[in-house]
């Protein structure tokens, strides 16, 4: 991946002197001019066309025919650097408490090489986001931010193979009165007890989503009335500890419980029913969901916007079609259906739709 760097170099100077007459400025427009070439450079053609909205800078840079000649476009080239990732941080470093902005929320994802602890210590103690998926990142790296003065609202780990629980728990300890969203989604070191102790710790948490827990966790969880957003996969909570634990949770507005076979119709008429303003509902891969399971969600849960039934084979047309033509759920716009009895294109979906048109049928994988 190359760029023509004399055009591109004529061609910014030009775009320099708009953007030094334009009265919006970015703080972004400080960058070194090769450190931005550097970063567009990385990106495939769908993000570089999205990084347009950055700035007006970068939007004229997008716009240059010069630039997008000088692309090569290579497979083996999908990683944006580390060493450019650290040049980049440095330099919003140095370009003021404005640029903080930018670096509020992170994210990493596939377009970026794994980060590390070297990489994680440059970010600012502005950071209040942070989202990290299979990188390298170790528990004395998560610390080592904390104690710079970083106060997270938001830690997710997911895929995250040096990390243990004993981040988790320093994090609810010095972010105690700041920390909102908890994940932890695949993660082998991290041990069932060490959540459950950080989330003790967590009193004003609102959202956590959890993989393989049991009941412990369900009752760490039981004493958080703050909850709003619960999402847990492939959980072996049984229904007497998951009805326990619900019964507080009176703000809770999205519910998902993806593959729990030991919960039933019980533990969903129990959240259901002390829990009026669920909006968002997923009950995707449970053997358990029926036609039955589709009467109480008619029954307790009108303000619900959608509900993701995604292979749960045991649902059948006659419940699919008494729930869309509920008059209980007027404000239900979303319906999952992928793996169940309908299928997409025909006759049956068709009548769905027929039946109530506010309601999308999706059949998403």
């Amino acid at each position: 991946m190359t760029i023509c760097l004399p055009l591109l170099a004529h061609d910014d100077e030009a775009c320099h002197c708009a953007v030094t007459l334009s009265p919006l400025r970015s703080p972004l427009d400080s960058f070194p001019r090769h450190l931005v070439i550097q970063m567009l450079s990385w990106l495939p053609p769908a993000s570089v066309a999205r990084t347009r909205v950055v700035c007006l800078r970068w939007q004229r840079i997008c716009q240059l025919r010069s630039f997008w000649i000088g692309f090569e476009f290579s497979p083996s080239s999908s990683k944006f650097p580390a060493s450019t990732l650290t040049q980049i941080l440095n330099a919003l470093r140095d370009s003021g408490r404005r640029a903080h902005a930018f670096l509020e929320s992170w994210r990493s994802g596939m377009d970026w090489a794994p980060i590390n602890d070297r990489v994680l210590s440059l970010f600012p103690s502005s950071l209040r986001h942070l989202h990290l998926y299979n990188d390298q990142v170790t528990d004395a790296g998560i610390k080592t931010l904390v104690n710079g003065g970083c106060r997270l609202e938001t830690l997710s780990l997911e895929l995250c193979q040096h990390v243990t629980a004993n981040s988790i728990i320093f994090v609810a300890e010095k972010c105690k009165d700041s920390f909102r969203n908890l994940t932890v989604r695949w993660c082998p070191l991290v041990a069932e007890d060490g959540v459950c102790m950080a989330l003790r710790l967590m009193s004003a948490i609102e959202s956590v989503r959890l993989t393989h827990v049991t009941d412990a966790t369900f009752e760490a969880l039981q004493d958080i009335e703050s909850l709003k957003t619960v999402i847990m996969e492939c959980s072996q909570a049984t229904t007497v500890q998951f009805v326990t634990s619900v019964c507080k949770w009176r703000q809770l507005t999205s519910l998902t419980l993806d593959a729990c076979p030991e919960l039933s119709n019980t533990a969903i008429e129990s959240v259901l029913r002390d829990n009026k303003n669920l909006k968002h509902l997923s009950l995707r891969r449970n053997v358990w969901v029926s036609s039955f399971t589709l009467a109480l969600i008619s029954k307790y849960c009108a303000r619900l916007k959608s509900l993701d039934l995604r292979q749960c084979r045991a649902v059948e047309v006659g419940g699919l079609l008494e729930l869309v033509s509920e008059s209980t759920l007027s404000e239900l716009r979303e319906l999952e259906l992928y793996g169940t009895c309908i299928q997409p294109m025909s006759p049956m979906a068709q009548t769905l739709s027929d039946r109530n048109p506010q309601v999308k049928l999706l059949f998403r994988w």
